[in-house]
């Protein structure tokens, strides 16, 4: 394959948003350094240069973008540059063409149905979790407004304060109490049901 033997020169645009602005900027000064820093460990990557724009706030949020010149030793090394750091652009510079030969261009194929597939299991376990977080959150919730109920009936305001989540998120998740039988509404306060 012809550009495994010459450098593959690109810029890129990585884009970021967060707050508070001083995070985007430093997560974004770490991630300019990351990539330096896999261009010492893997050698297929080679900064040419950087230049980051100034955050700008939109609704709370900062955004920031670098705009980033590298090099890199063939297509698979572009492929896993693209899936580590996920520019929202990638402007091939040089060369102009490829020439993949058939085992060559399966491999990069290969390569990033391996990303693609490692990526898919973060998720799935990432999904499992948070399924678990709910389920947990929503008995220990559970828990917490019976407990605040077995000295009386209270308001929304009041099993808010008890529970330090918001009256109108509350009232939401008492309501699926009520509806399930496990506590009652009365005029305007709940209690246990019988």
């Amino acid at each position: 394959m012809d550009q495994e033997k010459s450098k593959i020169h690109l810029r890129v645009i990585i884009e970021m948003m967060g707050a508070p602005k001083e995070h985007i900027v430093k997560t974004m000064e770490m991630l300019i350094s990351k990539i330096k820093e896999d261009e010492k460990e893997e050698g297929n990557i080679k900064m040419i240069g950087s230049e980051t724009a100034d955050p700008v706030e939109k609704d709370n949020l900062w955004s920031i973008f670098s705009e980033i010149e590298i090099e890199v030793g063939d297509v698979s090394a572009l492929v896993g540059f693209c899936f580590d750091y996920m520019p929202s652009s990638v402007e091939i510079i040089s060369p102009n063409q490829f020439s993949f030969d058939s085992p060559d261009f399966a491999g990069v194929l290969n390569d990033m149905q391996t990303r693609l597939h490692q990526i898919d299991m973060v998720l799935k376990g990432v999904n499992a979790e948070n399924k678990l977080i709910r389920k947990n959150g929503t008995m220990l919730l559970n828990n917490i407004v019976i407990l605040l109920l077995k000295s009386g009936a209270k308001d929304i305001k009041a099993l808010s304060e008890g529970v330090g989540i918001s009256p109108d998120q509350l009232e939401k998740f008492v309501e699926v109490l009520v509806k399930d039988g496990r506590i009652k509404k009365s005029d305007s306060k709940y209690s246990l049901a019988d």
